[in-house]
């Protein structure tokens, strides 16, 4: 496992900035990072998106994701999404960005996906010399397995939160 512990680079722009902590803030205040023993570092960075931004987070530069096996599978492309479309379908954007965040990591990889955010949050630092890192509790995209973890999870809870499919009272029969 990776021993990586490469500190956040500081961010210079004021508007930036605020936005990462602001976003981070979100994501501490769910609970999808906490504190706990921190062994390696992912990088954290800023994504622009139309007037905000998305945080990205980084398995592959701490070498967590070479560390872990990814079982491959393949997702559809636009030639194969478009094999299956007629002009009598209907089709949705549907944004599932939080999708990974909904599945508990391993806790056995959560010392190995720490975040550091000493430059972020200086106000919570005591003393001189402390570190300020937390790490993920859940699933983050930027991590390898999550695609696969995630689907898997999910074709595992379906069957149950729609119920028995011979029970007359269940609407999902």
């Amino acid at each position: 496992m990776p021993l990586t512990k490469v500190k956040h680079r500081h961010i210079k722009d004021k508007e930036i900035r605020s936005a990462v902590v602001e976003k981070l803030g979100e994501v501490r205040a769910k609970g999808y990072v906490s504190s706990g023993n921190v062994e390696s570092l992912i990088s954290v960075f800023p994504v622009p998106k139309g007037d905000d931004i998305r945080l990205g987070y980084n398995g592959s530069s701490s070498g967590l994701n070479d560390a872990v096996w990814a079982l491959w599978f393949s997702l559809p492309t636009v030639e194969s999404h478009l094999r299956a479309v007629d002009s009598d379908t209907f089709m949705a954007d549907n944004d599932v960005g939080e999708m990974f965040l909904n599945f508990m990591m391993d806790v056995r990889m959560r010392p190995y996906a720490g975040v550091d955010l000493f430059t972020l949050f200086p106000e919570e630092i005591v003393m001189d010399g402390l570190t300020l890192h937390e790490r993920w509790n859940r699933l983050f995209m930027g991590f390898g397995p999550s695609p696969y973890l995630t689907t898997r999870d999910m074709m595992r809870v379906e069957p149950k939160l729609k119920g028995g499919r011979h029970v007359p009272s269940n609407v999902f029969r």
